[in-house]
């Protein structure tokens, strides 16, 4: 149970820093951004977790706004599982 949840934990960070990654170079690359090679990998790897916050949300939120929102949530997932992880049996 301990590697399960350390396994989602991982990939609950990756997804973080590749939102990160797409922050920083949404700042850097400016309105040539979408033609960037390095945006465009870091906007597919956390793609199904903004899609899937998209769906959960209320049509209130704006689009432009999901990547923060997913940041948020995968933020507080990933520190439930900090807290958990050392609590579960090996």
């Amino acid at each position: 149970m301990r590697q399960l949840l350390g396994t989602i934990q991982l990939v609950v960070a990756i997804a973080m820093m590749a939102l990160v990654g797409q922050a920083v170079l949404y700042v850097l690359a400016g309105r040539e951004r979408d033609k960037n090679l390095f945006y465009q990998v870091v906007r597919i790897i956390p793609s199904p977790f903004v899609k899937l916050v998209r769906l959960i949300t209320p049509r209130v939120f704006e689009d432009r706004v999901m990547p923060f929102a997913t940041f948020c949530i995968l933020a507080a997932v990933f520190l439930w599982l900090a807290f958990a992880i050392p609590q579960t049996a090996p």
